[in-house]
């Protein structure tokens, strides 16, 4: 299956001379997405708190087919500088055609300086079953399983 997301890449971007969206290697399962600004990170009084959100701005606009979803998760090295996703996880609908921001907050109390054109995060697009939500009066839970989680196999 061939998914075609169209891309449409803002003056900000073009301005840094960023190259266009591209996997790395052959069969890659993801695209990494760059920042188009600076982020500095400072650690908070006393080396206390993780300090406030900021949004990355990656310069560019998508409109992925109806029935896809574009997930977006941290790259593996962004833990290296303390930064994560204050989301975890981004999900961009088919519909939404707006600039894709991402949300990153500072985990550790290290100072750090994300620069503009750097890979921040990483994406992939993948088709989505059509879905119905339905109400019952009581699930079933005739499972080994059962309702056993957060730890309940002693790996938590």
């Amino acid at each position: 299956m061939t998914i075609i997301m169209d891309v449409e890449y803002l003056d900000r971007y073009k301005e840094l001379n960023l190259p266009e969206l591209e996997f790395q290697h052959d069969g890659d399962a993801c695209f990494d997405l760059r920042t188009t600004q600076t982020l500095e990170f400072y650690s908070g009084p006393g080396g206390g708190n993780h300090g406030p959100v900021q949004k990355a701005h990656t310069g560019i606009k998508v409109h992925i087919p109806e029935g896809t979803v574009m997930l977006i998760m941290p790259r593996s090295g962004l833990h290296k500088l303390g930064v994560t996703m204050a989301n975890n996880i981004g999900v961009i609908d088919p519909n939404y055609r707006g600039e894709i921001i991402i949300p990153l907050i500072k985990f550790d109390h290290s100072e750090t300086v994300i620069t503009a054109g750097q890979r921040i995060v990483q994406a992939f697009v993948i088709p989505l079953p059509s879905m119905i939500l339905r109400t019952v009066d009581k699930v079933d839970s005739g499972t080994e399983r059962g309702e056993g989680g957060f730890g309940s196999t002693g790996n938590f």
